[in-house]
């Protein structure tokens, strides 16, 4: 996430602690978190809650934001979170 318009510190400073908050859980294999404000199920959060290990969770800052970053070496473990599509 990066703010494009007017950078503005306070919303950088809640972005990056929202996102930080959100890593530590994920590598958690926990989504309970970001079901809330989508409501309903998030695509291949099931795959990605059933294989904690086989996956990292990135967290980057940026100047103007936060580089958050899914990682495996198996695909079956990213693509159904990616809506099929993977960026290497």
């Amino acid at each position: 996430m990066v703010i494009l318009e007017r950078p503005n510190s306070s919303q950088i400073t809640l972005i990056r602690s929202h996102l930080q908050k959100e890593q530590k859980l994920f590598s958690k294999a926990d989504f309970r978190d970001p079901k809330k404000p989508h409501v309903r199920e998030m695509p291949g959060h099931e795959v990605l809650a059933g294989s904690e290990a086989k996956y990292d969770v990135k967290y980057n800052e940026l100047p103007k934001g936060v580089s958050f970053t899914f990682a495996s070496e198996d695909s079956t473990v990213i693509m159904p979170y990616t809506g099929g599509s993977i960026h290497n």
